[in-house]
This record gives C-alpha cells, structure tokens and sequence, in this order.
C-alpha cells in the first residue's frame, strides 16, 4: 500500500491521518479497518499515562504498548504490533510534536521483538508490567529517504524478520 505521507513532515491527526487512513482517533494505537495498517501515536504526553518510549543507541525504536492502569495484556493494540508482519499489515508510527499540534511522520516500521519491563509506573504511580515493543525504522534500515521506498526491498526485509509469537509473552 502506497502511502501518502513524507517521512519528517507535519500532519494534523483527525484530517489528514484518521480522515485519510480511518481508525481510532484516540488512544495510541489504531487499526483502521479501511486498510491493513497499524497506526502507533507517541510523544511526551505518553509520559503522564505510563508511556516511556525511547530510542537506544542501536536505532531502534522502544516503544511501550497500550493499557494505562494495572499490568498492560497481550491484546487488542499490543496484539496488533506484535503480530503487524503475521497479519500482513504495515507498521507506521506518528510521533506528537505537543498538545493541539501536528504529529511528525516518522515512517514505517518493524517490530523485531518485545519484552516486559517489569515495576513500570502506570497512570496512578503503581507499579506494574509494561510490554515494550523493539521497533525498527524500515527506511532508516533500507538507507532509503522517503521518497526512494522500494516495495520489493522493504517486501524482503519483512520475510527476513522473525515474527513474534504470542508464546513469547509471559
């Protein structure tokens, strides 16, 4: 599926990412049911949720999965993360660039694997197990800018990619 978004550009959510692809307009995670995608938000304001997502020295992307209050569970949005390349569905994510501002495209990506990160802050200060998805880039990967994407490159580097199970999780 071709998409119509430049990795780094700005876009409003409701208008031109929720109006174009479809799917939840609130919440982190969306799975619009017009395509098959995975739409995942981050940003700061995450933080006041339980949300840490970071990126390591490594390039990838740690991002936390979806669930506020108590231990965060292997469904819904988190099921669709881990499970993006199995579903056939591409993976792109939108970071937040403050409060009634535009998200930054940041591109496609790839789950590579996920964790649990045990005694993680929720939303009310307890503590509790937050499921933190590896993701990488595929252009940053591939060395491709946005507007030299490959279909059939980034098509291999999928096959190439291990697909996590739900065995995985404890």
């Amino acid at each position: 599926m071709e998409l119509p978004f430049e990795v780094g550009a700005l876009y409003n959510r409701q208008k031109q990412i929720h109006g174009v692809l479809g799917g939840q307009q609130q919440g982190g995670i969306s799975t619009p049911k017009e395509h098959p995608l995975v739409i995942a938000f981050t940003g700061e304001a995450g933080v006041s949720h339980g949300y840490h997502d970071f990126w390591d020295d490594d390039e990838v992307f740690h991002y936390f999965g979806e669930g506020q209050v108590g231990d965060m569970k292997y469904v819904a949005g988190n099921r669709a993360i881990g499970e993006h390349v199995k579903d056939g569905k591409t993976l792109v994510v939108f970071q937040m660039m403050g409060k009634g501002r535009p998200y930054r495209y940041l591109g496609r990506f790839i789950c590579q694997s996920s964790y649990v990160r045990p005694g993680t802050p929720d939303r009310e200060g307890q503590p509790r197990s937050a499921i933190v998805f590896r993701l990488k880039s595929l252009e940053a990967s591939l060395g491709l800018t946005a507007g030299e994407s490959d279909q059939a490159e980034i098509d291999a580097a999928l096959e190439a990619t291990p697909v996590p199970r739900a065995s995985d999780w404890h």
